[in-house]
């Protein structure tokens, strides 16, 4: 890899960036939360099947495998999001 595509990767798993991936005509938008050790976390912003705000872990290879986008910033969504994810998680888990 060349150190110019090196950096552009590092840069794309910067906390609030965005990773677009894009397979069997569905897309999924994901942003950075941050990067530990050989995993990077991130929230579902869209994706089919998935609530947005959920959490995942992808590793860093399945990371890099994504676009780098930008996401507009807007806290508004971003906690919308976040208590989506929170009702999803305790449905889940059988509490109402």
């Amino acid at each position: 890899m060349r150190l110019s595509h090196a950096i552009a990767a590092r840069s794309a798993l910067r906390p609030g960036r965005g990773l677009r991936y894009r397979a069997l005509g569905s897309e999924s938008l994901f942003r950075v939360l941050g990067a530990t050790g050989p995993t990077v976390e991130v929230e579902v912003v869209s994706a089919p099947g998935l609530v947005p705000g959920l959490r995942l872990h992808l590793s860093l290879a399945g990371a890099r495998a994504g676009e780098p986008v930008k996401l507009a910033a807007n806290p508004q969504a971003r906690l919308r999001s976040h208590l989506l994810g929170c009702f999803a998680i305790a449905r889940t888990a059988g509490i109402h």
